[in-house]
Protein backbone atom coordinates (compact mmCIF):
# COMPACT_ATOMS: atom_id res chain seq x y z
CA UNK A 1 0.00 0.00 0.00
CA UNK A 2 1.40 3.38 -1.03
CA UNK A 3 0.50 6.78 0.46
CA UNK A 4 0.91 9.70 -1.92
CA UNK A 5 0.61 13.47 -1.61
CA UNK A 6 -2.12 15.50 -3.31
CA UNK A 7 0.20 16.09 -6.24
CA UNK A 8 0.86 12.37 -6.65
CA UNK A 9 4.28 12.09 -5.03
CA UNK A 10 4.93 8.92 -2.98
CA UNK A 11 5.21 9.59 0.76
CA UNK A 12 5.25 6.17 2.36
CA UNK A 13 4.96 2.51 1.45
CA UNK A 14 3.33 0.12 3.95
CA UNK A 15 3.58 -3.65 3.53
CA UNK A 16 2.92 -4.83 7.10
CA UNK A 17 1.05 -3.75 10.21
CA UNK A 18 3.00 -2.84 13.34
CA UNK A 19 2.58 -6.40 14.68
CA UNK A 20 4.14 -7.85 11.51
CA UNK A 21 0.88 -8.90 9.83
CA UNK A 22 1.24 -8.69 6.06
CA UNK A 23 -1.13 -6.38 4.19
CA UNK A 24 -1.70 -8.89 1.40
CA UNK A 25 -3.39 -7.62 -1.79
CA UNK A 26 -4.95 -4.42 -0.33
CA UNK A 27 -8.18 -3.70 -2.18
CA UNK A 28 -10.26 -0.78 -0.85
CA UNK A 29 -10.21 1.81 1.91
CA UNK A 30 -12.37 4.40 3.64
CA UNK A 31 -11.39 7.32 5.88
CA UNK A 32 -13.04 8.06 9.20
CA UNK A 33 -13.58 11.26 11.21
CA UNK A 34 -10.37 10.76 13.21
CA UNK A 35 -7.96 11.07 10.30
CA UNK A 36 -7.52 7.32 10.02
CA UNK A 37 -8.26 4.84 7.24
CA UNK A 38 -9.82 1.37 7.31
CA UNK A 39 -8.32 -0.97 4.69
CA UNK A 40 -9.44 -4.32 3.29
CA UNK A 41 -6.81 -6.90 2.31
CA UNK A 42 -8.61 -9.91 0.81
CA UNK A 43 -5.68 -12.13 -0.14
CA UNK A 44 -6.02 -14.60 -3.02
CA UNK A 45 -9.19 -14.54 -5.12
CA UNK A 46 -9.95 -18.25 -4.74
CA UNK A 47 -12.41 -20.17 -2.59
CA UNK A 48 -9.83 -22.90 -1.94
CA UNK A 49 -7.68 -20.36 -0.06
CA UNK A 50 -10.43 -18.71 1.99
CA UNK A 51 -10.99 -17.31 4.48
CA UNK A 52 -7.77 -15.31 4.64
CA UNK A 53 -9.01 -11.73 4.30
CA UNK A 54 -8.17 -9.02 6.83
CA UNK A 55 -9.14 -5.48 7.84
CA UNK A 56 -6.44 -3.02 8.89
CA UNK A 57 -6.56 0.46 10.38
CA UNK A 58 -4.01 3.13 9.52
CA UNK A 59 -4.23 5.77 12.24
CA UNK A 60 -3.52 9.47 11.78
CA UNK A 61 -0.29 9.05 13.76
CA UNK A 62 0.97 6.49 11.23
CA UNK A 63 0.40 3.36 13.32
CA UNK A 64 -1.09 0.42 11.43
CA UNK A 65 -3.11 -2.26 13.22
CA UNK A 66 -4.78 -5.47 12.11
CA UNK A 67 -8.36 -5.40 13.37
CA UNK A 68 -10.00 -8.48 11.82
CA UNK A 69 -8.90 -11.62 10.02
CA UNK A 70 -10.34 -14.86 8.56
CA UNK A 71 -12.77 -12.96 6.32
CA UNK A 72 -13.97 -14.35 2.98
CA UNK A 73 -12.38 -12.02 0.44
CA UNK A 74 -13.32 -8.62 1.90
CA UNK A 75 -13.11 -5.86 -0.71
CA UNK A 76 -15.70 -3.03 -0.78
CA UNK A 77 -15.85 -0.94 2.39
CA UNK A 78 -17.87 2.05 3.65
CA UNK A 79 -18.87 3.83 6.86
CA UNK A 80 -22.39 4.88 7.81
CA UNK A 81 -23.95 5.82 11.16
CA UNK A 82 -21.06 4.54 13.24
CA UNK A 83 -20.77 1.20 11.48
CA UNK A 84 -18.27 -0.24 9.01
CA UNK A 85 -19.79 -2.07 6.03
CA UNK A 86 -17.65 -4.67 4.25
CA UNK A 87 -18.49 -6.84 1.25
CA UNK A 88 -17.34 -10.46 1.46
CA UNK A 89 -17.19 -11.16 -2.25
CA UNK A 90 -16.73 -14.92 -2.21
CA UNK A 91 -19.37 -15.37 0.50
CA UNK A 92 -21.96 -13.37 -1.49
CA UNK A 93 -22.79 -11.14 1.45
CA UNK A 94 -22.19 -7.78 3.10
CA UNK A 95 -21.37 -7.66 6.80
CA UNK A 96 -21.03 -4.76 9.20
CA UNK A 97 -19.12 -3.93 12.37
CA UNK A 98 -19.91 -1.42 15.11
CA UNK A 99 -17.05 1.08 15.33
CA UNK A 100 -16.00 1.63 18.94
CA UNK A 101 -14.72 4.87 20.47
CA UNK A 102 -11.10 3.78 20.03
CA UNK A 103 -11.68 3.05 16.30
CA UNK A 104 -11.70 -0.72 16.91
CA UNK A 105 -14.42 -2.98 15.53
CA UNK A 106 -17.05 -5.01 17.35
CA UNK A 107 -18.31 -8.42 16.27
CA UNK A 108 -19.44 -8.91 12.69
CA UNK A 109 -23.14 -9.07 11.93
CA UNK A 110 -24.87 -9.87 8.65
CA UNK A 111 -26.19 -6.87 6.75
CA UNK A 112 -27.44 -8.61 3.62
CA UNK A 113 -27.02 -11.76 1.60
CA UNK A 114 -26.48 -10.83 -2.04
CA UNK A 115 -28.56 -12.70 -4.65
CA UNK A 116 -26.29 -15.30 -6.22
CA UNK A 117 -25.99 -15.49 -9.96
CA UNK A 118 -24.02 -18.29 -11.57
CA UNK A 119 -21.13 -17.39 -13.83
CA UNK A 120 -22.22 -16.81 -17.45
CA UNK A 121 -21.58 -19.83 -19.71
CA UNK A 122 -18.52 -18.25 -21.37
CA UNK A 123 -16.92 -17.81 -17.93
CA UNK A 124 -18.04 -21.18 -16.55
CA UNK A 125 -16.23 -23.18 -19.23
CA UNK A 126 -12.90 -21.86 -18.01
CA UNK A 127 -11.74 -19.18 -15.64
CA UNK A 128 -10.48 -15.87 -17.09
CA UNK A 129 -6.74 -15.40 -17.18
CA UNK A 130 -5.36 -14.85 -13.71
CA UNK A 131 -8.30 -16.48 -11.90
CA UNK A 132 -8.10 -19.93 -10.26
CA UNK A 133 -10.35 -22.63 -11.71
CA UNK A 134 -12.42 -22.85 -8.53
CA UNK A 135 -13.42 -19.19 -8.53
CA UNK A 136 -17.01 -18.07 -9.05
CA UNK A 137 -16.22 -14.45 -9.84
CA UNK A 138 -19.70 -12.96 -9.34
CA UNK A 139 -20.26 -11.24 -5.99
CA UNK A 140 -20.48 -7.92 -4.09
CA UNK A 141 -17.63 -5.49 -4.67
CA UNK A 142 -17.45 -1.74 -3.95
CA UNK A 143 -19.86 0.00 -1.56
CA UNK A 144 -21.04 3.61 -1.59
CA UNK A 145 -23.54 5.02 0.92
CA UNK A 146 -25.46 8.25 0.43
CA UNK A 147 -26.10 10.75 3.24
CA UNK A 148 -29.71 9.55 3.51
CA UNK A 149 -28.67 5.92 3.93
CA UNK A 150 -29.00 4.44 0.46
CA UNK A 151 -26.43 1.65 0.37
CA UNK A 152 -25.13 1.06 -3.16
CA UNK A 153 -23.36 -2.27 -3.73
CA UNK A 154 -21.51 -3.03 -6.95
CA UNK A 155 -22.56 -6.54 -8.05
CA UNK A 156 -19.40 -7.57 -9.87
CA UNK A 157 -20.06 -9.83 -12.86
CA UNK A 158 -23.83 -9.25 -12.79
CA UNK A 159 -24.11 -5.95 -14.74
CA UNK A 160 -25.81 -4.12 -11.90
CA UNK A 161 -25.58 -2.03 -8.75
CA UNK A 162 -27.90 -3.14 -5.95
CA UNK A 163 -29.48 -0.63 -3.57
CA UNK A 164 -30.41 -1.39 0.05
CA UNK A 165 -31.83 0.57 2.95
CA UNK A 166 -30.14 0.54 6.41
CA UNK A 167 -32.41 -2.37 7.46
CA UNK A 168 -30.78 -4.62 4.87
CA UNK A 169 -33.81 -4.59 2.56
CA UNK A 170 -33.17 -4.38 -1.16
CA UNK A 171 -35.04 -1.40 -2.57
CA UNK A 172 -33.79 -1.19 -6.16
CA UNK A 173 -31.03 -1.80 -8.65
CA UNK A 174 -29.24 0.05 -11.42
CA UNK A 175 -28.25 -1.63 -14.66
CA UNK A 176 -24.64 -0.90 -15.56
CA UNK A 177 -22.82 -0.68 -18.88
CA UNK A 178 -20.08 -3.04 -17.82
CA UNK A 179 -20.70 -6.55 -16.57
CA UNK A 180 -17.84 -6.35 -14.09
CA UNK A 181 -18.65 -3.22 -12.05
CA UNK A 182 -15.96 -2.80 -9.42
CA UNK A 183 -16.70 0.43 -7.56
CA UNK A 184 -18.53 3.75 -7.60
CA UNK A 185 -18.65 7.19 -6.00
CA UNK A 186 -21.55 9.60 -5.53
CA UNK A 187 -20.99 13.11 -6.84
CA UNK A 188 -22.58 16.21 -5.24
CA UNK A 189 -25.26 16.33 -7.94
CA UNK A 190 -26.33 12.75 -7.18
CA UNK A 191 -24.70 11.02 -10.15
CA UNK A 192 -22.74 7.80 -9.74
CA UNK A 193 -19.23 7.65 -11.16
CA UNK A 194 -18.58 3.98 -11.90
CA UNK A 195 -15.43 1.96 -12.61
CA UNK A 196 -15.36 -1.35 -14.47
CA UNK A 197 -13.12 -3.44 -16.72
CA UNK A 198 -14.54 -3.93 -20.19
CA UNK A 199 -13.52 -7.60 -20.25
CA UNK A 200 -11.39 -10.11 -18.36
CA UNK A 201 -9.85 -12.15 -21.16
CA UNK A 202 -6.90 -9.96 -22.17
CA UNK A 203 -3.88 -9.51 -19.86
CA UNK A 204 -4.45 -5.73 -19.62
CA UNK A 205 -8.19 -5.96 -18.96
CA UNK A 206 -8.89 -2.50 -20.39
CA UNK A 207 -11.38 -0.58 -18.27
CA UNK A 208 -13.75 2.36 -18.29
CA UNK A 209 -15.02 5.14 -16.02
CA UNK A 210 -18.47 6.59 -16.65
CA UNK A 211 -21.39 8.31 -14.92
CA UNK A 212 -25.01 7.31 -14.40
CA UNK A 213 -27.86 9.34 -12.97
CA UNK A 214 -29.24 7.63 -9.86
CA UNK A 215 -32.76 8.34 -11.06
CA UNK A 216 -32.36 5.38 -13.42
CA UNK A 217 -33.25 2.90 -10.69
CA UNK A 218 -35.32 -0.22 -11.22
CA UNK A 219 -37.52 -1.72 -8.52
CA UNK A 220 -36.27 -4.99 -7.07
Amino acid sequence: MIIVSKDGKPIRSITHADDGSRIFHPNDCIKDDHGGVYITAPGHFARSMQPMGKIFYLAANGKTQQLKDKLTYPNGIAIYNGELYVSEHLANRVIKFKITKNTRLGKASLFANIPHKANPPHLSRRSPKGFPDDTDIIGPDGIEISKNGKIHIAHYGASEILIYNPKGERTGRIKTQGQFTTNMALSPDGALTITAPKELESPLQSGMVYQLETQKILLK
